[in-house]
């Protein structure tokens, strides 16, 4: 059986990251260990450790997530995620997932990686589209 998996999507250029010389300390912050439990691809968790720095500092964070499934005859059904930080428009996130495909799955995953970035005690609001993913958490 094929594990599922978590990918970079190639497009989102808003954040340089990629050729960026950013040392982030291994496993000394809750955000680096949540990453590391739950992110196994490295370049994905370096990323996502990379964001968790750019808004340590901050108290109260607005997110704005979306999602999309595209369904193919011919090959896996790839999922889509993302999110971006209101208070700075370079803070911007984008993966996909692939197997068990679901909208809501996607959108799920589009939080939590916001989440799993935000400081720990931060005030957090987070904007969905997905009716199913907002009645999950109320």
């Amino acid at each position: 059986m094929q594990s599922p998996t978590l990918n970079v999507l190639p497009f989102y250029v808003n954040i340089p990251l990629d050729n960026c010389l950013i040392d982030i300390p291994s496993s000394t912050s809750i955000n680096s260990e949540l990453i590391d439990r739950l992110i196994a691809m490295p370049s994905l968790a370096h990323d996502l450790k990379a964001l968790a720095i750019s808004v340590a500092g901050l108290s109260d964070l607005t997110f704005y997530t979306d999602s999309s499934l595209i369904c193919l005859l011919d090959y896996i059904d790839v999922m889509g995620m993302g999110w971006i930080c209101v208070h700075n428009e370079f803070l911007v996130f984008a993966a996909s997932s692939t197997l068990w495909p679901s909208s809501t799955k996607a959108e799920i995953l589009a939080c939590l990686t916001a989440l799993i970035t935000a400081p720990p005690k931060a005030m957090i609001t987070i904007f969905s589209d997905s009716q199913s993913t907002i009645d999950s958490f109320q």
